[in-house]
């Protein structure tokens, strides 16, 4: 039992390893143990209770690198924080694309991503070139983030918050390209908290449109114009249905004209209607 547990350490130890690149396989003890604790930070972070497949390039600077097939799985995530001066371009498949706390870094994403996913965080400036498949790119705290996809078919939908000075363009149709961030956003919605408050960009009716996400009761994201066209589509399938059932869905008529508080009172007292039967009406 404990040869098997030993052995067991040693493969995990191994795998960690592996992740770093050749150069820093080499480092010193007390640099690998620094990046093992990183690496172990990470993981718990992603959520996982057995450990996660991963690329994880940390802290790196001035470096340009091709990530090819022999650089991870299709199940791996890609991990890149820290680094600085960089260039990556990813021509393997991969599972998700993280990238945290990166400055002056460019990274291309040439091949696809199985989750269409790729998130990017306290950053300044990045710039991504997307050549593959994304349904959705999140951003949030970042500054001068530069998005460049090949084709807008490839694009679905940006989701930010608190990003200064965004830029999303488009190869194939360079007339949608846009250019905005939290202060642009803060002019048409007043009193928006730049950490909180999250805005999605998409394409609606041919058109790159930005709107403010807002919570339903039930904590469901959506947008104003969304919730209305919701509301408009449900009040038109119920008066639909009623139509069907033979039922006429309107305001309610009154009885009969309304009187005047001075007139007679229909009842035929003779008295005015204020004093008989409109003295407890409201």
């Amino acid at each position: 039992m404990e040869n098997t547990s030993k052995a067991q350490t040693e493969t995990k130890q191994n795998e960690q390893e592996k992740s770093f690149p050749p150069s820093e396989r080499n480092s010193t003890p007390s640099r690998l143990d620094e990046k093992e604790k990183e690496v172990q930070k990470l993981q718990a972070m992603m959520g996982t209770n057995k450990q996660q497949e991963a690329k994880y390039v940390l802290n790196e600077e001035n470096k340009t690198v091709v990530f090819g097939e022999d650089s991870h799985t299709g199940q791996a995530t890609i991990y890149i924080k820290g680094c600085k001066n960089c260039e990556y371009t990813i021509d393997s498949l991969c599972t998700k694309v993280l990238i945290e706390t990166c400055v002056n870094t460019k990274i291309i994403l040439n091949k696809k991503i199985i989750t269409n996913m790729v998130d990017v965080w306290k950053s300044e400036n990045v710039h991504l070139v997307i050549n593959t498949n994304i349904g959705t790119l999140q951003a949030d705290i970042c500054k001068k983030l530069n998005v460049q996809i090949q084709s807008k078919e490839l694009f679905k939908t940006l989701v930010w918050a608190g990003v200064h000075d965004l830029t999303l363009s488009f190869d194939d149709a360079p007339e949608h390209k846009l250019q905005t961030g939290f202060n642009e956003m803060k002019t048409e919605y007043p009193g928006i908290v730049e950490d909180i408050d999250q805005f999605i960009t998409r394409f609606y009716k041919d058109k790159l449109l930005t709107e403010q996400i807002v919570r339903l009761k039930n904590g469901y994201p959506t947008t104003e114009r969304e919730a209305a066209e919701f509301d408009r589509k449900q009040e038109e399938a119920i008066k639909k249905l009623a139509e069907q059932a033979g039922i006429t869905i309107g305001k309610k008529k009154a009885a009969g004209p309304k009187l005047k508080p001075n007139e007679p009172c229909t009842c035929g007292s003779g008295k005015k209607y204020k004093k008989c039967h409109g003295a407890n009406v409201n």
